[in-house]
């Protein structure tokens, strides 16, 4: 997933996620994304939860 289409969350909002080990919260666009650190698979989407 290139850097420029996605960023990583804001740690208030963070707080309020659950926390899964190997993974980490990031959005591209209005969409929510669950990617796995190891190898920058998206393993969930949330779609518009930033509308």
């Amino acid at each position: 997933m290139p850097k420029q289409q996605s960023r990583r969350l804001h740690p208030r909002l963070l707080q309020q996620l659950p926390r899964y080990d190997g993974y980490q919260w990031w959005r591209a666009g209005s969409d929510l994304l669950l990617v796995r650190t190891s190898n920058r698979m998206i393993f969930d989407v949330q779609v518009d939860a930033f509308q």
